[in-house]
């Protein structure tokens, strides 16, 4: 009405409305219900397969775990075994320079610069096998430290994705629908008699 805060509604019209609302309402509750158990449903199935993965990485990691520490120790125990053969056959060929040695020194042991120079000989062929024997140790020590190292490697790649599955397992999920207002949609919307 001119000139008063007074407003003229058509009741006819205000009724429908208000009926359509009615009738909208149960529809869209129905809709959200069937929204939250639909993301429910997905958040139960994103846990399942997350569990899922988490179990088969660790299952994987412990075989490869268990393969790398087979391999590590049968590359240790081929080196040892390596080394211990060297060593040996060092030793033995030591031995039978150093009794030759002593075996021509006594045939020579009036020549006293030819028993200095076989000695000499066998000190220094015994030294270069051990030492020899020393390095192939040392290869054999490094060979089995890079394994071991390679593994860890492997092992940190598997943990890492474990922790990552755990992550992903842990976030909470994101909401399903966003709230929207009835007034909105009618707002524009004006009635005059």
């Amino acid at each position: 009405m001119p000139l008063t805060h007074h407003k003229i509604v058509d009741e006819d019209a205000f009724f429908v409305l208000t009926q359509r609302l009615k009738n909208a309402l149960p529809e869209d509750i129905k809709k959200a219900e069937k929204l939250a158990r639909q993301s429910e449903q997905v958040v139960t199935s994103a846990n399942s397969e997350a569990k899922r993965m988490v179990t088969d990485a660790q299952s994987e990691a412990q075989h490869l775990v268990g393969d790398a520490r087979s391999q590590a120790e049968r590359a240790v125990e081929d080196a040892r075994s390596r080394s211990d053969r060297m060593i040996d056959d060092a030793r033995r060929e030591a031995e039978r320079i150093l009794a030759d040695a002593q075996q021509h020194a006594e045939q020579l042991l009036a020549d006293h610069t030819i028993t200095q120079r076989a000695t000499q000989t066998a000190d220094q062929t015994e030294q270069l096998a051990l030492r020899e024997a020393d390095d192939m140790r040392r290869q054999a020590d490094d060979y089995a430290y890079d394994i071991l190292d390679r593994t860890e490697t492997i092992l940190q790649k598997l943990m890492n994705g474990v922790q990552q599955g755990k992550s992903q397992i842990q976030e909470p999920p994101a909401p399903a629908y966003t709230e929207t207002s009835f007034s909105d949609s009618y707002s524009s919307e004006s009635y005059a008699e």
